[in-house]
């Protein structure tokens, strides 16, 4: 017969098994899922709307010359207004363009060192671009990452940005108006919430009156 001492360790010994092997379960990942792999690109080339780069890291070196050309290792935002629409693109170990990641696990992400003096703007929360807005005149800096699964995979330096007006700049579009070029009469009005007036075509007709947008 077992003493009732040893039955007692027994069972707590199972307990504790028990709740090791719980915990270990629940940290491992889904063998049916597997997890996305992580995105380790050798660098990081910033384009313009003509696909210019503008910017480039590689190795995690802000780069000054590329292809044999200099380049800036600075961004400039305009104040209270809109930068160019730049589009972030990512170099293999042969300095070959390759895109961003596509599936759901990869994110973009940036962190700005003062928040109150620059902002990021985007056209579209899933594209791999985005807008630099200034706040206030200076400058500060902006790291760029690529997010996997909330932890960050990969990063630039810390990029300088300086804030500075800019006339050729403008601000977020909130809405438009449509009027005739001819004599400025409005047309139609509208914004995301909200529209007014209306557009008449006659049946048949091969042009409208002039139209302009703004």
């Amino acid at each position: 017969m077992i003493p009732f001492f040893l039955k007692y360790s027994y069972i707590v010994l199972i307990l504790f098994l028990l709740v090791i092997t719980t915990i270990s379960c629940s940290d491992e990942t889904d063998p049916v899922i597997p997890p996305t792999e992580h995105f380790e690109p050798e660098g990081w080339v910033i384009r313009d709307a003509t696909t210019k780069p503008i910017l480039v890291v590689w190795q995690g070196v802000i780069q000054t010359t590329w292809n044999s050309t200099v380049i800036s290792d600075t961004l400039y935002a305009p104040l209270n207004a809109l930068s160019d629409h730049y589009t972030i693109k990512f170099l293999d170990i042969n300095k070959n363009i390759i895109n961003p990641p596509a599936d759901t696990d990869h994110e973009f992400g940036w962190l700005i060192t003062n928040t109150s003096m620059l902002d990021i703007i985007r056209d579209n929360p899933t594209d791999w671009a985005f807008h630099l807005k200034g706040l206030m005149n200076g400058t500060t800096s902006l790291e760029l990452q690529v997010l996997h699964v909330g932890h960050v995979d990969v990063k630039t330096p810390k990029i300088p940005v300086i804030i500075r007006e800019d006339t050729t700049a403008y601000g977020e579009p909130i809405g438009l108006r449509l009027s005739y070029e001819l004599d400025g009469t409005v047309l139609a009005t509208a914004t995301n919430l909200t529209s007014t007036g209306s557009l008449d075509v006659q049946k048949d007709s091969l042009t409208t009156v002039h139209i302009e947008v703004q």
